[in-house]
């Protein structure tokens, strides 16, 4: 009765049903078997993003998207895999033209789809057929894929580079539809196809809203590189968001290199004066500024987000720049940049005033605290770094302010962090009345978990509704009991985010009884 009527819904109504669970590879995959009727529906949101969600269920449905992919490779694309015949597997001719729903592309995840491929049917798994099965499926995307709007372009885990003398520019639409585009370049001696590829970019995209570019090793004074990158900055006219990380330590840098480093920067600095009127959010990581004139993030006259992460050299002499600059900003990130850059975070708050309403720092110093109590009591949403410094001023705003949301994070995610443990046990006796959400992004331990929620449960603070563990935690069965007693007790909780793990039984049992008392649980983003 139920599937009768169900099916019946008009097909809108089935679209916005399906829709809520876009995120759960699982229940997509689930019910992909259910109907044809399901299944025309699911097959649309699951192949969005098909890599990521096939993976997230498990190796075994890697493997199946690899092969469905292999399957629609026309006689072109079969050849880029010589010498070895496709032929041989007997693939089935598909149900569906699967990629032409594809919105999402990283050329890593189809690594990975390609590996687990390899291994299912030959025991040696090497870089050439890897290299060569990726290949065809890329032309398969590129010919195929009519909705495609995020590429994120980088290197494998096993395969650095992509195969020679794959086309990409005479597609259409190809990658001229792209609204995000993220870059990531690891050792950029070792992929000189993909640094091919992405020198054509600035012809082949022309409307992102997103750019992300990081280097992770590598000469990032690249002349070549840094040109393609200025090219795509200064034409992208809807340009909303851009990122840039330069992770390259300076001492890997020689003298001249360094010097070369220095003046890129500062290109890349003036290419963002392009994009004065249309930028809105600008994220800056592990980048020295020292040799760089800063007008080109100044000058950004409409924007409201900036992240300012591992940086140093912005220096006092562009204190006042900042307190001239025209934008108003309403989200400030503000994390391990060199102590000697303080006054620039102070200029900032002091710019932002009134309309800064999320805010994140590891600067809590006396003088950061009286400046946001002074200047800045609109914000809602406080991001807390953990570390090894006092917290008594930030307790003491904490519980007077008027904060919806509390982040606390760490850079350190895989052994516990003391500092975070003083925050998480401490925590608890400062909740403001006003707290709805606490996002918990570092490696705490069970008893300090349990004893910020007893603190709470005894304070007059009882609007607290979502807890996000963001973090992989050990033992989460510990932490899976310390919420259930928490709720059980009276305290009122709608949303648990938790990272997506594999449920042990006893571990499911509990999860089952937290639902029952009224909890929505979900997987949390890692």
């Amino acid at each position: 009765m139920f599937s009768k009527t169900f099916e019946s819904l008009p097909n809108e109504c089935l679209r916005e049903i399906f829709s809520f669970i876009e995120k759960d590879g699982q229940s997509l995959f689930t019910c992909l078997f259910v109907s044809r009727l399901w299944c025309d529906h699911v097959v649309p949101i699951l192949w969005r993003n098909p890599f990521r969600h096939f993976h997230s269920v498990s190796l075994t449905c890697s493997y199946t998207l690899c092969r469905t992919l292999l399957s629609g490779l026309n006689e072109n694309e079969k050849k880029i895999m010589f010498p070895y015949d496709i032929n041989q597997y007997r693939l089935s001719k598909p149900t569906f033209e699967y990629t032409e729903h594809l919105e999402k592309l990283s050329f890593r995840e189809v690594e990975t789809a390609v590996e687990s491929w390899i291994q299912h049917e030959q025991d040696n798994c090497t870089i050439e057929p890897i290299q060569l099965i990726m290949g065809a499926i890329v032309q398969l995307i590129m010919r195929t894929s009519r909705r495609l709007k995020e590429v994120k372009l980088s290197s494998g885990y096993v395969c650095w580079d992509i195969k020679e003398g794959l086309k990409f520019d005479n597609f259409d639409p190809g990658f001229t539809k792209l609204t995000k585009l993220v870059i990531e370049i690891e050792h950029i001696k070792m992929i000189p196809n993909l640094i091919k590829l992405w020198k054509i970019f600035p012809n082949l995209c022309k409307n992102l809203y997103e750019l992300d570019y990081i280097i992770y090793e590598g000469d990032t004074s690249d002349n070549n590189i840094t040109d393609s990158l200025s090219d795509i900055l200064s034409i992208q006219k809807n340009l909303k968001r851009f990122s840039l990380e330069l992770s390259e330590p300076d001492s890997y840098r020689t003298e001249d290199s360094n010097e070369n480093y220095k003046i890129q920067v500062g290109r890349i600095m003036s290419a963002l004066y392009s994009r004065k009127e249309s930028l809105n959010s600008l994220s800056l990581n592990f980048i020295n500024f020292s040799a760089t004139n800063l007008e080109g993030i100044t000058e950004l006259i409409k924007l409201e987000t900036l992240e300012i992460c591992n940086c140093s050299g912005i220096s006092k002499k562009n204190h006042s720049k900042f307190l001239r600059s025209t934008f108003f900003l309403k989200k400030l990130i503000w994390e391990d940049n060199d102590p000697l850059d303080r006054e620039i975070l102070s200029a900032l708050l002091e710019k932002s005033g009134r309309t800064l309403i999320n805010f994140g720092t590891d600067e809590l110093s006396m003088e950061t605290i009286h400046t946001i109590t002074r200047l800045c009591p609109n914000i809602k949403e406080f991001t807390l770094v953990c570390r090894d410094q006092e917290l008594e001023a930030f307790f003491d705003y904490f519980k007077g302010s008027k904060i919806n949301q509390l982040n606390v994070e760490s850079s350190n995610l895989i052994y516990e962090d003391e500092g975070s443990i003083n925050v998480i046990e401490s925590l608890g006796k400062y909740i403001p009345p006003s707290l709805e959400i606490l996002k918990l992004n570092s490696n705490f331990d069970s008893p300090s978990f349990k004893q910020l929620l007893l603190d709470y449960s005894n304070s007059p603070s009882k609007l607290m509704q979502t807890i996000h563990i963001a973090a992989f935690l050990e033992e989460t069965i510990k932490y899976i009991e310390i919420i259930f007693d928490h709720v059980k007790s009276g305290n009122i909780l709608k949303k648990l985010f938790i990272p997506p793990i594999q449920w042990k039984e006893n571990e499911l049992n509990i999860v089952d009884k937290i639902k029952e008392l009224g909890v929505n649980i979900y997987s949390a983003d890692y």
